[in-house]
């Protein structure tokens, strides 16, 4: 079952597993952080392929993966390396401390 959390002023999260997406900002540009797995990762608004809100995007976290919500590119959190989808390279992920 799906997992949102509903900040005032914000766009909902669609997530799946243990625990909420956690927004740094609700800006149109910057980064988010996504936290599964025990881990927190900075993670890119945006998909690096067409520009596609990967704060709208679905979190496994039983992979620990990020799919793009406009054409199903899926990446990997731990590294940010694309593993399926139209290709455009990694994301610039950086895990928090």
């Amino acid at each position: 079952m799906p997992v949102t959390e509903n900040t005032p002023g914000s766009p909902q999260n669609r997530l799946s597993g243990e625990s909420p997406c956690q927004v740094a900002d609700w800006t149109e540009d910057g980064h988010f952080l996504v936290r599964t797995g025990g881990k927190c990762y900075q993670v890119p608004r945006h998909c690096p392929h067409r520009g596609g809100r990967l704060d709208h995007g679905d979190v496994n976290h039983q992979w620990g993966t990020l799919v793009c919500p406009l054409h199903r590119s899926v990446f990997r959190l731990s590294d940010g390396e694309q593993i399926s989808g139209p290709p455009c390279g990694p994301l610039l992920v950086k895990e928090q401390l």
